[in-house]
């Protein structure tokens, strides 16, 4: 029950903390001719290319710093077990972040915004990197898939609630929407500092002993599998950030008479396909790699994710009609957006250091901040239609994500490699033809063993030391006070 309540305020804060770094994206998308008190664009007078430094590298690169900051923390600082240190650590963050959203809501220049947007992005970079963190250190490794799937839920429930924020801002204004989402901020912070708790007794010691009993792999394959999965989240963050921060704009510029209706549309998307996906890619993920555990089974799902989240992006961009738009729209939500999960498992098998995933949000960071301030530079410039340039800056980064995530999964796939030989297969050798299958498969059956014979090994712990104390119960009779009569010596009356 306490891990069930730990993972649902989880999800409260990075959902909200989400919100709050897509606001001023969403809120972008309202048209100059609502008015200034509807129009952030109106009050402050934002271009497309400021507003493109605004959401990328004025948020992005404090918060990329933050994310490997937290890491290292995590990693390195922090009791390495205790859960409640790393929800200190995020319900901090998140009311750093509630403080610059409020400053956000009450800007009447840009440099007061600019200075918001900085203080929102060092408040939201220890989300992900202290979540994982707090996830780990309440399940095994084999049963990373679905948690983290939850989890990484917040990536789409958070957009959608921007979404419905544009909402708000037609109607109230969006000063009114920006002070909203500060104080769910500051709720949601104390939510998780109050639910999260260490465990009293030490009952996970399955991945100490996975990892000590699984062969070690090749040191040099190991870390290019590592900065291939990096990369990749480099590209396939160049695609999200550029989905919620330019679609809702490119909807309202080429479809204007429906913009009013794609704010629904875009929110249910979002939260119905998104957070779905996201969900049953980290199930998917977890099934897939439940019998051997190696990182290249969790990257299975995210490759294919990707691949079909990009199809659906490019036909959403070559779309003519509104329908067949939305319709991609919500095909790309549900193929595309069940990446996450299993990157994360897969790359916490390579590596099992909170600094190293703290190192991958700050590159996937660095690279989707680069991809926005090149979208609105060229949607400045006009070098290219609206349509073609989104499907470049969308479709080619999904992509990329494919190539670079199938290259991690070979790299992090292949068996270690051992000097001398060993014992030789029957049928190996010079002259044997499949050597090297039988070996890997070998392998692969020796990881299945190690795996099992880790979880008989907890339980045989566990009833080792029922047992003993049972057996000292029985063998250790209590013993009689000194100047007691024994039980057994006979009274005078016997005599």
């Amino acid at each position: 029950m306490g891990v069930r309540r730990m993972m649902g305020a989880l999800v409260v804060a990075g959902s909200v903390s989400q919100a709050s770094q897509y606001l001023l994206s969403f809120l972008f998308s309202v048209a100059p001719e609502n008015g200034s008190k509807h129009s952030i664009r109106a009050a402050l007078d934002l271009t497309p290319y400021l507003f493109s430094i605004l959401v990328g590298y004025a948020s992005g690169a404090p918060r990329a710093l933050t994310q490997l900051i937290a890491g290292q923390i995590a990693g390195e600082i922090l009791p390495p077990r205790s859960r409640r240190a790393r929800a200190l650590l995020l319900g901090g963050a998140l009311a750093t972040q509630a403080l610059g959203t409020s400053l956000l809501g009450s800007s009447t220049s840009r440099s007061r915004l600019l200075c918001a947007q900085i203080i929102v992005g060092l408040g939201s970079g220890p989300l992900y990197p202290c979540g994982y963190s707090i996830i780990s250190r309440a399940f095994d490794k084999r049963h990373l898939g679905t948690p983290n799937g939850l989890f990484s839920q917040t990536t789409y429930i958070g957009p959608a609630i921007s979404s419905l924020c544009v909402l708000l801002a037609r109607a109230r204004g969006w000063r009114l929407a920006c002070k909203v989402v500060a104080m769910a901020l500051v709720s949601a912070a104390a939510l998780v500092v109050a639910v999260t708790r260490d465990d009293d007794d030490d009952d996970h010691h399955l991945d100490a002993l996975v990892a000590k009993k699984r062969k070690a792999r090749d040191a040099s394959k190991t870390s290019a599998a590592v900065l291939l999965v990096a990369l990749a989240g480099g590209a396939r963050y160049a695609a999200g950030y550029a989905v919620p921060s330019y679609v809702p704009y490119y909807f309202d510029e080429i479809f204007p008479s429906r913009a009013a209706l794609f704010s629904t549309c875009n929110a249910a998307a979002i939260f119905a396909c998104g957070s779905t996906s996201a969900l049953l890619g980290g199930a998917a993920a977890q099934a897939v790699a439940r019998r051997r555990c190696r990182p290249r089974d969790y990257l299975l799902v995210p490759v294919a994710s990707c691949f079909f989240g990009g199809l659906f992006a490019a036909l959403m961009f070559l779309a003519r009609s509104f329908a067949s738009a939305v319709v991609a729209l919500f095909a790309m939500q549900l193929a595309g957006e069940a990446w996450l999960a299993g990157t994360v498992a897969g790359l916490r098998l390579c590596v099992d250091s909170d600094a190293a995933l703290g190192a991958f949000y700050t590159v996937a960071t660095f690279f989707g901040c680069l991809n926005l301030v090149l979208l609105g530079a060229a949607v400045d410039s006009s070098l290219l239609s609206l349509r073609g340039t989104m499907l470049l800056a969308v479709a080619l980064p999904y992509l990329l994500a494919v190539c670079l995530l199938s290259a991690a999964a070979a790299f992090s796939g292949s068996p270690p490699t051992e000097e001398g030989g060993g014992e030789q297969p029957p049928g190996g050798g010079s002259g044997g033809g499949g050597g090297d299958d039988v070996l890997d498969d070998d392998d692969d059956d020796d990881d299945d063993d190690d795996v099992q014979g880790a979880e008989e090994g907890v339980k045989d712990q566990k009833k080792q030391h029922h047992k003993k104390k049972k057996k000292k119960k029985k063998e250790d009779p209590p013993t009689p006070p000194s100047d007691a009569t024994p039980l057994l010596a006979p009274t005078n009356e016997a005599r």
